[in-house]
């Protein structure tokens, strides 16, 4: 969430159910959204593709996703839907549709670093190094840092393994 608490904790403020008037942060207008899909971390918004959310490449007019049975991108308009509700919006291109030769990313700098978190936290659990690269990928994302005031720093080993696990996904 946009806080840095995952969505299963209390504090978090998720909500799984109604409507707000909601504005995506690379947007341009207000939109019905689900409330599952508001108040998310910024890297929510550039990963993921919603109903009623702009489509990130607008060279050839703005599109909004619809995603009911038959919406723009619903099953009942096509072979090439979504099941799930959520699109994949990470690595589509900006350029025009009808041009090729994109750039698709195949490793990201905080790949690296959460390996490298992840193999301190099992060979030496109370390296500060652990924190301090995961706390890099938080802080470039633009979300609370763990060991910030509103953030607790994950207590133990397990916990730290969880939290790294959790900026994987």
């Amino acid at each position: 969430m946009a806080n840095g608490r995952p969505i299963t904790d209390p504090a978090s403020g998720y909500v799984t159910s109604g409507t707000s008037n909601f504005r995506a942060p690379d947007d341009n207008a207000n939109r019905e959204t689900f409330n599952q899909w508001t108040n998310r971390e910024p890297r929510f918004y550039v990963n993921i593709t919603y109903d009623n959310r702009r489509w990130l490449n607008t060279n050839s007019g703005e599109a909004i996703t619809r995603l009911y049975f038959q919406g723009n991108s619903g099953k009942g308009t096509s072979n090439d839907y979504c099941p799930t509700g959520y699109v994949v919006r990470k690595g589509a291109t900006t350029k025009d549709w009808h041009q090729g030769n994109s750039v698709i990313i195949l490793l990201r700098l905080a790949n690296i670093y959460l390996d490298y978190a992840e193999a301190l936290n099992e060979s030496n659990p109370n390296d500060p190094d652990i924190l301090k690269y995961l706390n890099l990928i938080r802080e470039r994302a633009g979300i609370p840092l763990y060991g910030s005031a509103n953030l607790p720093a994950p207590a133990n080993q397990a916990a730290m393994r969880e939290a790294i696990r959790q900026e994987n996904r």
